[in-house]
């Protein structure tokens, strides 16, 4: 893997955290949302990193193997990230004792008495999948260029190819 790679492997599972960061530290912390983007910023590191080492590599690979490494397929695979941990989040609902997930006022205490209501609230997990895959994207194949006369791009295969740009070679 290059040096791209590792990069975006490590900044995707932050950006849940990212996000929720600014809300838990600009809503008033008697507000329920207050409490929840707070629960979000501590445990979304715990939820993301491992789901994007046991799903997210291999997917990568896979994708990477089937030559699907554009933007539209790395955010569906996102989004499939997401659902699949959604889903295993639901499942640990059913275990779960009574008070497991809510957060209000800065407290973490759950309350989960449904699969249905679990799957309900880890339905953050699949757009959660979609920024960090976007993240990942960018970081990846070149959404932020180091240099800016070359015109990085994705061929069909997922690797990435360098070319000038039409503007300095005169055309």
């Amino acid at each position: 893997m290059n040096r791209r790679l590792i990069c975006a492997f490590v900044a995707a599972p932050l950006v849940p955290a990212l996000l929720a960061l600014p809300i838990a530290l600009l809503v008033p912390p008697s507000s329920s949302l207050s409490g929840f983007a707070l629960f979000v910023t501590v445990w979304s590191p715990v939820i993301a990193i491992p789901a994007t080492l046991l799903i997210g590599v291999p997917m990568f690979l896979w994708f990477r193997r089937r030559g699907w490494l554009k933007q539209r397929h790395v955010l569906l695979g996102g989004a499939l990230v997401g659902a699949i941990v959604t889903l295993l989040f639901a499942i640990l609902s059913l275990t779960a004792s009574p008070n497991w997930y809510y957060a209000n006022a800065g407290r973490f205490y759950v309350h989960s008495s449904s699969f249905l209501e679990g799957l309900a609230y880890a339905a953050l997990f699949v757009p959660f999948g979609v920024a960090m895959a976007w993240i990942f994207w960018a970081i990846a194949f070149g959404a932020w260029m180091p240099n800016n006369s070359l015109e990085r791009t994705v061929n069909d295969h997922g690797f990435v190819k360098q070319r000038r740009a039409a503007a300095q070679l005169g055309r």
